[in-house]
């Protein structure tokens, strides 16, 4: 995987977890079965909104010109192309 795509998948995964921390409070009267089912639904919607984009920037690793959607992407997302994932 591509730095930007690690650091485009690290930051979304760093936005569920703190969406989930932020709704602990709510969640504290789920069992623990039922909070490993909220994680894995949560899991499931990011790798679903994800897979798309993901996949057109790995289709376009190594083509010419595909600097510049990289770099649209990294912009887009806020991520910092010198920060590793």
């Amino acid at each position: 995987m591509t730095p930007t795509l690690s650091r485009l998948s690290a930051h979304f995964e760093a936005v569920r977890e703190a969406e989930l921390a932020r709704a602990s409070a709510k969640l504290a009267g789920l069992s623990a079965e039922d909070r490993q089912k909220v994680e894995a639904l949560t899991k499931a919607m990011m790798n679903k909104l994800l897979h798309v984009p993901l996949s057109r920037l790995k289709a376009q690793a190594g083509v010419e010109g595909a600097s510049a959607l990289v770099r649209g992407a990294e912009e887009l997302f806020g991520l910092d192309p010198e920060k590793k994932a």
